[in-house]
């Protein structure tokens, strides 16, 4: 505007005025529209300003969103390994459960099998053993049938019939001892008690032979009944007639001093007979109840050390009490072998000495492998 007042030539002086005016309130426009200008920059600088603050605030919500993110996944992670553990723990749990179970019920099938093969089994025992057991009590019967129904001795037939029970009871006992195991014992001791009656009946039975008399002198008729006295008597009597005459001299004798050694008289050597006999009569019984009152004491209370060594003890006075026996049996047979040959003496004497002696070391015997 300056220059073209100034380029205007000489106008008027009211023209320049005017021009004046209209220049110097074009200059109030443009400095308003400068501070306009200004103000809009202001305006836009402080917008600006705003805009970044904003950005920076987003910024940082997004790195918080972003970290919140990364915690969750990682939280969403673990969870996940979690449940798979879980999951995989549950499933190993579950199959060990499962195997277990079906190794109890395998187990268990087996047990049930080897229950049913031993009951098998011991029923084909129980049967085999029952059947001779039968078989025993029918010809033992038989036999004390012949001889209840012709008792021409009865003296000497009701010795020959009590141990004609024997092999009964003593296979009845066994055969029972077999069916029910927890009586075996009980069942043992009425067994050793027949068993050593059984020997005295025996002792008693040769007595009976050699010391009864016949009514007849002819040697055919009947036998007069005679008492226990007359019958020790007449024994002592035909063993003295025997050893005098020197044919049939007695055994040494195991007797006390003094006479230990020598050939006792026969009162004397009848005398420790029956004597010795009688100790194992009245042993086996007692050693029987003693030996299962051990047992049970030792299972009852805990002392199977000391039980253990009170039955060896209990078995070697048994060996003792049968071997001193089976001297007086034997020393018995042979005084009396000469006078009861009609009689068949050996074939009787050789079944008792098996009842004492094969029964007593096979009841060893086992009882040494059961507590091997």
């Amino acid at each position: 505007l300056e220059t073209e007042v100034k380029s205007g030539g000489g106008g008027p002086a009211a023209s320049d005025d005017d021009e004046l005016a209209s220049a110097t309130a074009l200059r109030a426009a443009v400095k308003n529209q400068s501070a306009e200008i200004a103000e809009l920059r202001a305006a836009l600088e402080a917008a600006r300003k705003a805009v970044d603050k904003r950005l920076a605030a987003d910024e940082s919500r997004e790195k918080q969103d972003v970290a919140s993110l990364q915690t969750d996944q990682r939280a969403a992670e673990q969870r996940g390994r979690a449940y798979a553990d879980r999951t995989a723990s549950e499933s190993d749990a579950r199959t060990k459960q499962r195997i277990d179970g079906v190794e109890d019920a395998l187990g268990a099938y087996k047990e049930q099998s080897g229950i049913a093969l031993d009951n098998e089994r011991d029923l084909i025992y129980h049967w085999i053993a029952g059947t001779f057991a039968l078989l025993c009590c029918v010809i033992a019967s038989a036999g004390a049938v012949a001889h209840a129904r012709a008792l021409a001795r009865p003296e000497v037939q009701r010795k020959i019939l009590a141990l004609l029970w024997m092999p009964p009871i003593y296979g009845l006992c066994c055969w029972l001892s077999l069916v029910f195991p927890e009586y075996a014992p009980l069942l043992a001791m009425v067994r050793d008690g027949y068993e050593a009656y059984a020997i005295w009946v025996f002792v008693a039975f040769l007595i009976a032979v050699l010391g009864t008399a016949e009514a007849h002198g002819d040697g055919h008729g009947g036998y007069a009944p005679t008492s226990a006295a007359t019958k020790y008597a007449v024994v002592i009597a035909k063993l003295a007639t025997d050893d005098d005459a020197g044919e049939h001299p007695l055994p040494r004798a195991f007797c006390p001093p003094p006479c230990c050694g020598k050939k006792p008289p026969a009162r004397t050597f009848v005398r420790q007979c029956v004597l010795a006999v009688m100790q194992f009569v009245l042993l086996k019984p007692l050693l029987a109840v003693t030996d299962y009152a051990l047992e049970v004491t030792g299972a009852d209370a805990g002392m199977s050390a000391w039980t253990d060594r009170a039955r060896l003890g209990v078995l070697v006075l048994q060996n003792i009490s049968v071997s001193v026996a089976l001297a007086a049996l034997l020393k018995v047979y042979h005084a009396t072998a000469h006078r009861l040959r009609n009689h068949a003496p050996w074939p009787k004497f050789v079944c008792v000495k098996g009842v004492v002696f094969l029964t007593f070391w096979q009841g060893t015997v086992i009882w040494g492998l059961t507590c091997a």
